[in-house]
């Protein structure tokens, strides 16, 4: 019998396997590696946005969120930004999902007014468009066209026709209820009585990649809509931040923001071998083209360090 159980021993030990009840699982290695690459992208991610708001002496927040994987880093993710025109994609949201219940369609006309009151003293101010929606001045047009200027070419007047066609309330609790719990979108675009009051619309880096989230998991809307909303993210025109410096052929859906001593951007990254969303905000910026080169070189870095992680979709 004792010959027999050294015998068994002997083969099991042969064979590689374990007697121990505390023997490692299948994968717990593989695990510990990914918990190790995962930490050093987080720690060189941080470390490259922090080097820049020490070098531009400025505010930079990020936020990242894999789409597969179980990675997420942010630096003062949830510190809350003057939105600039990232504000747009909330309404975008509101608009879609409105369009799915029975008051509103996407073919339904808007007469292009730029004539708005202000949400201070009531007073009335003239809101400027891009070229496109400037020429149709006093005509209508379709819900579906002036989201698409709104978002592909950022103007301000379609913005504004949509913000008080679905109200600023509706907007932010949407974009509440999807997980952007500081999001505040209080007024239109171009609303200087409102602005030097101190009144503006605001959000953070989280709060953008949680709503890039909701339309790239169908969350925001429906299905139709949020393929619909992807489409005409990955129409943008101004790709001079995240995009710039990507390999080609990296597809990215995002929404753009500028103001005075601001530049943002955020979307969603559709890479090779990953899908993920980034937003990078920026505030106190002594030039303009500081925050542009900026967050275009955080976007390559964040990219590179994302694709040592070789974790094919």
């Amino acid at each position: 019998m004792r010959r027999g159980i050294l015998c068994l021993a002997g083969l099991i030990w042969a064979l590689g396997l374990s007697l121990s009840p505390f023997a490692v699982e299948p994968g717990s290695e593989s695990e510990m590696e990914s918990e190790e690459a995962y930490r050093v992208f987080q720690e060189n991610v941080l470390k490259a946005v922090q080097d820049k708001e020490k070098e531009l002496d400025c505010r930079i927040a990020l936020s990242f969120k894999d789409k597969t994987l179980s990675l997420q880093v942010e630096h003062l993710g949830e510190e809350t930004f003057h939105a600039a025109s990232t504000m747009k994609v909330p309404v975008m949201i509101e608009v879609f999902r409105q369009s799915e219940g029975d008051g509103l369609a996407l073919d339904d006309p808007i007469v292009v007014d730029p004539i708005f009151h202000s949400m201070i003293d009531d007073s009335t101010f003239e809101c400027d468009g891009r070229e496109y929606i400037t020429s149709r001045i006093g005509e209508e047009e379709p819900i579906l066209k002036l989201i698409e200027q709104m978002i592909v070419v950022s103007d301000n007047l379609a913005t504004n026709l949509l913000i008080e066609y679905c109200s600023s309330r509706k907007i932010t609790a949407t974009a509440r209820a999807l997980g952007a719990k500081t999001a505040l979108v209080l007024r239109c675009v171009q609303d200087i009585p409102a602005y030097q009051a101190g009144v503006s619309n605001r959000l953070s880096a989280h709060d953008l990649t949680v709503l890039f989230e909701a339309i790239e998991t169908n969350r925001a809307a429906g299905e139709a809509s949020c393929a619909e909303m992807r489409r005409i993210l990955l129409e943008q025109e101004y790709n001079d931040m995240i995009p710039a410096k990507l390999p080609d052929g990296v597809r990215v859906g995002h929404k753009t923001g500028a103001i005075s001593g601001v530049r943002h951007d955020a979307g969603i990254v559709y890479a090779p071998s990953a899908t993920y969303y980034l937003a990078l905000l920026t505030d106190g910026l002594q030039q303009g083209n500081d925050g542009i080169e900026t967050i275009a070189e955080l976007s390559r870095l964040i990219y590179d360090e994302r694709m040592k992680l070789v974790t094919p979709e």
